[in-house]
């Protein structure tokens, strides 16, 4: 028998649980520098990571295992990986050192594909099916690269072009790009993010405070210019941190008849911003953050937005769209 009093006395030793804090899951160790980005793969249940100490890292996210390692593909630090959506399960990368690389998970030696740039690459993202890649470097240029001429390239008979194939290595410069976006970013381009639900639209942001989005589709009036609307609001500081943006799927909106798409972006002031993206109008500007808000993403089907920020916190906030 247990006296009441020692019940009590045990509940208010035991520490308790600040309000709406989340606890860790998993704890994923292996990288020997800081993680500068995640992405999650197309079967939902391996995420990739991309660190500092020039690796990427496949985890099942079920077991808290890492399944595959990418350690020898690039010389620098990796800024960003990005990951396709629907079909087969491949991995872009953007590293220091100018290149990014294009990996398929289901082979865990090397990379398929390298994309050469003459500046280091600051960020990347897939288009959802995985057929088109976007990178931007510290050139302030936005490029798209189109894989699916990965497959004529290599089985071609023009001398020149098999040159470009080393070691089953696709090798790709910047005269090979499907579109290349000059005009829109005076400084680094930090953030890229495709729009849903085809990808004919491509966000970014930048350390010149400008948040763009550029028109992909082939047959424009005015190729050269392709900047869509610009979101207003977006800050930076001295400090030039690397800022990400993300666009959102028509399905979390409750207005299906419209079926309306959202850009978001973090910002050097802390506050989160959400914008239409046909009108180009804040729809929110969420504070919270005690340091620059460094990276958004929208929940894939609900109206749930998360940010993280230089504070340390990640904050979750269901959106009323």
């Amino acid at each position: 028998v247990v006296d009441d009093d020692e019940d009590e006395e045990e509940e208010e030793k035991k520490p308790k649980k600040k309000k709406n804090n989340i606890e860790n899951r998993f704890i994923l160790r292996g990288h020997k520098n800081a993680v500068l980005s995640l992405a999650f793969l197309s079967d939902q249940f391996s995420i990739a990571s991309a660190s500092a100490d020039k690796s990427i890292r496949v985890w099942d996210v079920e077991y808290a295992e890492q399944v595959k390692k990418y350690d020898k593909s690039h010389s620098r630090a990796i800024n960003c990986v990005s990951a396709n959506e629907r079909g087969t399960s491949l991995i872009v990368s953007a590293s220091d050192d100018g290149f990014s690389k294009v990996f398929d998970a289901r082979v865990a030696k090397k990379e398929v594909m390298q994309l050469k740039h003459k500046y280091p690459v600051v960020s990347c993202a897939f288009r959802q099916d995985g057929l088109e890649c976007a990178t931007s470097g510290a050139d302030g240029i936005v490029r798209t690269w189109d894989l699916r001429y990965a497959t004529s390239f290599q089985e071609t008979t023009n001398e020149e072009v098999r040159a470009r194939v080393k070691n089953d290595v696709l090798c790709l410069d910047t005269k090979m790009t499907a579109l290349t976006m000059k005009e829109g970013h005076e400084d680094i381009v930090t953030g890229l993010a495709y729009s849903y639900p085809d990808g004919f639209e491509l966000a970014s942001v930048g350390m010149d405070g400008k948040c763009n989005l550029f028109d992909l589709k082939p047959f424009r009036e005015n190729a050269d210019a392709r900047v869509e609307m610009t979101y207003k609001g977006v800050q930076t500081d001295f400090e030039k941190r690397v800022i990400k943006c993300c666009a959102s799927s028509p399905s979390i909106s409750a207005n299906v008849s419209s079926k309306p798409t959202y850009v978001s972006s973090g910002s050097a002031c802390g506050n989160v911003f959400v914008w239409d993206q046909k009108t180009g109008k804040i729809k929110y500007k969420l504070p919270g953050h005690k340091g620059s808000c460094l990276s958004v993403a929208f929940h894939p089907f609900e109206p749930v937005l998360a940010s993280a920020g230089a504070d340390g916190k990640v904050f979750l906030g269901e959106l009323a769209l």
